[in-house]
């Protein structure tokens, strides 16, 4: 494929997602000019690698996990966003079976170590009414070797990662669990608690204790 059709492939592809992008970078960043300058950085990084991107991996789980790592990227050297009650938001989105990727769950991370904490959100079915699955996306923070997933009763089971430091595991969604990450030497680095799906979906991230995560 040359150059031009690249770049043309590209062209489409950002006027096809700019409207559900800009709605996911607004959600992980709370406020529209920032979401999208969030997005437009996110963009600038998947065109760079636009050629491999799509031989390798679907363009809107690319962008979106792009997103995801600028936004944490970002929130390190800003002062958190902090709701009453507790929390930081730390991004506000989930998948679904046809695009891996919606915006609806919203999880925050506690806001002391939250760069050393991985990520989890619940994926849902693409069916039009958004059934809750038993499947949990994971982002291992920078520098993990390995992930676990613990639900009440059970032993550390560790979640598969990618060259991308990503993965799948199943959680029954009426459970929580706790997601942890351990350093290449097996100490803990940090951990997460995954609540169960969240039933209520309607206002924005933090205002209902439901969507919140606190140490």
């Amino acid at each position: 494929m040359s150059r031009y059709e690249d770049d043309e492939q590209f062209r489409l592809f950002v006027q096809r997602q700019w409207g559900p992008l800009l709605r996911t970078a607004y959600l992980l960043t709370g406020d529209r000019a920032t979401g999208e300058d969030l997005a437009q950085s996110a963009l600038e990084k998947t065109h760079r690698r636009w050629g491999r991107v799509l031989r390798r991996d679907a363009p809107e789980v690319y962008v979106r996990r792009a997103m995801v790592n600028t936004a944490i990227s970002w929130r390190r050297r800003r002062r958190p966003l902090e709701p009453a009650g507790g929390g930081v938001i730390a991004y506000a989105l989930h998948g679904d079976d046809r695009t891996g990727w919606s915006t609806d769950l919203r999880l925050l991370l506690a806001a002391e170590g939250a760069d050393q904490r991985p990520v989890g959100w619940r994926i849902r079915a693409d069916n039009g009414v958004r059934t809750p699955t038993d499947r949990v996306r994971v982002i291992a923070p920078p520098g993990a070797a390995r992930v676990t997933v613990t639900l009440d009763g059970a032993p550390p089971a560790t979640v598969t990662l990618d060259a991308s430091n990503a993965g799948t595991t199943r959680i029954p969604p009426d459970q929580p669990a706790t997601l942890t990450a351990y350093s290449p030497d097996g100490s803990v680095l940090g951990t997460t608690p995954l609540p169960p799906v969240e039933a209520n979906m309607s206002g924005l991230p933090g205002d209902h204790p439901a969507t919140r995560v606190t140490p």
